[in-house]
């Protein structure tokens, strides 16, 4: 060993000595620890001298061990000499991985695009936002009601249709009262045209005269107070009735036709503001994810609209069994109008857009259908209700949604791949999170394989998506034809079932895309109803005319129909054929491209009848 060995051996276990004195001292020693016996040196110098010899032993455990400690270290850095080589190579193997797969799949993307634009095809946001439209030729900013559909509104300035909150809602059209007041019928009074089932107005008569008993207004307003311990008040003794649900009633019954219009009275003030502001040149909903939007619109609540519309439909009735057709048809342009918004809306909300319209025009169709059961329409007002009904599109309609559809999909994988890693290393902390999931849990899950893939297969699955929807549009020979079948829909299915039985990490988004299955259907039925409409318009025009219907419909065209819509099932003329009694049959093939004769077939286990649109044909009920 040598001497200067041993003298820095020794000199050592000083230091650690000294040092394990200062921490004992720092750490509180008793009297006692300083102090001897007769018998016994004190206990400060024991445990030095104990903690001199361990050091000094240790340094020579060390001193003449070295060779034992130096071969597992010559060994262990051959080994991570070994390892960083493989592990270089592997790491350059999966650069190069990465690199193949970003490569491919943005020039298969990029192809594809290329292509599909030089048709007329669109995938990116910019491509669906519409143009601005200035507040004071927009219907939603009139501030009847901008005032109801929006939680706030804070406009570019436009001084008067800037909504004052503050003042409560304005647009508060209804047919009924308060649900806690009185409750509504249930026995299929409203009407159903696709049925031929009409709007009972004497259930309507019986249930604004129905008072409401200060016991149930009592409740309502004990309904959300309840005593100390959770238990509710109980309700009044010997209620007493008071005045009728918010609308005015005579004091002795009238007709049905008189007591509901009486009813619907109140609003007559309140439906010719917004008469007044249909006659806005635009109409359409800004949301609040709209790009261009910086003022802050929340999304708007339909809900006020839709009461509208219902209230109209219903007013339009009673006003045709009235006598009042003209001021029906006024009540039914103002229900085409709430019916269409600008087809150029935001792309995000185009799916929530063709519900609107739809829903809205099938309940439009309701007095229209009515007035022509009763003869109540003379040949202008129908000519009126014809060019509103040549307003709406559903085919085109159809084929924006898809679209629309395909891009927001396609953005939703770009915002996932960009987001990402952000999204991967938020979840590295230690603990759990707000639902309880360890670190382990929200690392090792499909979601840091999806943080961790190339990017090359975001753009594999945009492809895969594009393809799949693709399939579901219809083909320059259906859009020529007018058609949109079952065989749109079977197309979408089957290439849906092929990316299931070939599922890989570049096709896993195409899942996303079932949403559109048997959507096709309703826009097909949508349309049908409009153009068998239009035709029984025609019909009515030739009866008016001639005094009966038409032996064939190839007779309506030019005179009453610039040309004959055709069955968009099939392309096929619309079948047709007279009945007794000055009635006639017509009807479409239905979804499933049978003619089955003019049945119709109603969906099973509803309390409600309805019809189901995927059996059957689609008919237009012409009763006795």
């Amino acid at each position: 060993m040598g001497w200067p060995a041993f003298f820095w051996i020794l000199s050592g276990a000083v230091i650690v000595d000294l040092v394990w004195l200062m921490i004992a001292a720092k750490m509180g020693m008793g009297f006692g620890f300083f102090a001897g016996s007769d018998s016994t040196p004190p206990g400060l110098i024991i445990d030095g001298a104990a903690v001199f010899c361990g050091a000094v032993l240790l340094a020579f455990l060390v001193f003449w061990t070295r060779p034992l400690f130096a071969w597992p270290f010559i060994r262990i850095r051959g080994w991570l000499r070994w390892l960083f080589k493989w592990l270089s190579a592997f790491a350059l193997l999966v650069a190069l991985f990465y690199a193949e797969e970003d490569w491919r799949g943005k020039r298969n993307w990029e192809q594809y695009k290329r292509a599909a634009e030089a048709k007329g095809e669109r995938f990116d946001l910019s491509s669906f936002v519409p143009p601005a439209v200035p507040d004071d030729q927009n219907f939603v900013f009139a501030p009847l009601v901008s005032n109801s559909c929006f939680a706030r509104i804070d406009g570019n300035g436009s001084g008067p249709d800037t909504a004052n909150t503050n003042a409560g809602r304005r647009l508060e059209i209804r047919i009924n009262a308060r649900p806690d007041w009185k409750p509504w019928p249930t026995n299929g009074f409203e009407g159903n045209w696709t049925l031929g089932r009409r709007i009972d107005l004497k259930t309507f008569q019986d249930y604004y005269r129905t008072p409401v008993t200060s016991d149930q207004r009592t409740n309502e307003i004990r309904g959300r107070r309840r005593r100390p311990g959770g238990r509710a008040f109980p309700p009044t003794t010997n209620p007493e009735p008071v005045a009728t649900n918010e609308f005015p009633v005579a004091p002795q019954p009238q007709s049905p036709v008189a007591d509901v219009l009486l009813a619907l009275s109140k609003y007559d003030s309140a439906v010719e503001e917004l008469r007044e502001a249909s006659r806005r040149r635009l109409f359409w909903f800004p949301f609040q994810f709209r790009p261009e939007t910086t003022n802050g619109f929340s999304n708007p609540n339909l809900a006020p609209l839709k009461e509208c519309v219902l209230f109209l439909r219903l007013r339009a009735v009673a006003e045709l069994e009235n006598g009042q057709s003209e001021k029906a048809l006024e009540d039914v342009k103002l229900m085409f109008y709430l019916a269409n918004p600008a087809r150029h809306e935001s792309w995000r909300e185009l799916g929530v857009l063709q519900g609107w319209r739809w829903g809205n025009m099938k309940l439009a169709l309701q007095p229209v259908w009515q007035g022509l059961v009763d003869h109540e329409w003379s040949g202008a007002q129908l000519v009126a209700i014809d060019e509103g009904l040549a307003k709406f599109d559903f085919l085109s309609d159809y084929q924006s949604f898809v679209r629309s559809e395909r891009a927001e999909i396609i953005e939703m994988i770009d915002t996932i791949e960009q987001r990402r890693l952000h999204v991967f290393w938020e979840q590295l902390y230690f603990g759990n999170d707000q639902d309880g999931n360890s670190l382990w849990d929200r690392v090792f899950n499909e979601g840091t394989l999806a943080a961790l893939a190339p990017k090359g297969w975001f753009s594999q699955n945009d492809l895969a998506v594009s393809r799949l929807i693709q399939v579901s549009l219809r083909t320059d020979a259906e859009i020529e034809r007018r058609i949109l079948s079952a065989e749109a829909a079977t197309r979408f299915q089957d290439a849906i079932a092929d990316n299931q039985r070939h599922r890989s990490p570049c096709n896993l988004a195409a899942s996303l895309a079932y949403y559109l299955m048997g959507r096709a259907m309703y826009f097909a039925f949508a349309q049908s109803s409009l153009d068998r409409a239009r035709v029984a318009c025609a019909l009515e025009r030739h009866r008016l005319a001639e005094g009966e219907y038409p032996a064939i419909l190839d007779s309506l065209a030019p005179r009453f129909m610039e040309k004959l819509p055709r069955d968009i099932i099939n392309g096929k003329p619309l079948h047709y054929r007279r009945t007794g009694g000055g009635r006639y049959l017509f009807y479409s093939v239905g979804w499933n491209g049978t003619d089955d004769g003019g049945s119709v077939v109603l969906k099973k286990g509803l309390m409600r009848p309805a019809l189901d649109i995927a059996e059957g044909d689609w008919v237009w009920p012409n009763p006795e």
